[in-house]
């Protein structure tokens, strides 16, 4: 029997530590407490709800001092992705990874203090 302290990823502190070095001129400009948030999407067990996002823009809206790094699955919803985006904007420290380029994810979890991940991610 193999026990694990939690599910099995591809996170490796060397993917990390390059990650970090790699994306860290992107993320300069956000405040010094980081908050990376990972929005999943849809799938056969959870549909993500408009309220879901609104909840947790209401969270955020409390934390104006911290820096909030986004990224959304491909199965998020663009309507959500949308309505998260416009919500995102009254904060004055968010990067919101559109997909273009290169994919953050591995520079977020370095850079992060705290990890927000959606039930369905």
């Amino acid at each position: 029997m193999i026990q694990t302290d939690g599910a099995l990823n591809r996170v490796t502190p060397k993917k990390l530590e390059v990650a970090k070095q790699q994306f860290a001129p992107l993320l300069k400009r956000l405040p010094k407490h980081r908050i990376a948030i990972l929005i999943g999407g849809n799938s056969k067990h959870y549909t993500i709800q408009k309220q879901d996002i609104t909840h947790l823009l209401e969270i955020l809206q409390q934390m104006p001092e911290s820096g909030f790094m986004v990224t959304a699955s491909r199965r998020t919803p663009p309507e959500l992705i949308t309505y998260l985006q416009h919500g995102l904007k009254s904060l004055p420290g968010v990067f919101f990874w559109d997909g273009e380029g290169e994919n953050p994810y591995f520079g977020f979890l370095a850079h992060a203090d705290h990890i927000i991940v959606t039930t369905d991610s």
